[in-house]
């Protein structure tokens, strides 16, 4: 049994619980919407779209927004 000055000395429990399964399944998504965007720009050189020249830096800056954010975020215990 815990003493009931110790109850708030022990750490919130983020594994498992509801608000940590919506955050993992968050960044899931947002991993899955990432590789969707990787395949349809491999699928447009794939075809040989013709673009605007700009557009060859939306994989690259999308990429490492994507990464960018779950490095920081991904963790929540870091």
């Amino acid at each position: 049994m815990i003493h009931p000055s110790m109850e708030q000395a022990l750490p919130v429990q983020w594994e498992g619980s509801p608000e940590g399964i919506a955050y993992s399944e968050f960044n899931h998504a947002l991993a899955g919407v990432a590789v969707i965007l990787i395949g349809l720009a491999e699928l447009r050189t794939g075809l040989a779209f013709h673009t605007l020249a700009w557009v060859r830096f939306l994989l690259p800056l999308g990429m490492l927004g994507f990464g960018s954010y779950l490095l920081v975020w991904s963790d929540h215990d870091a």
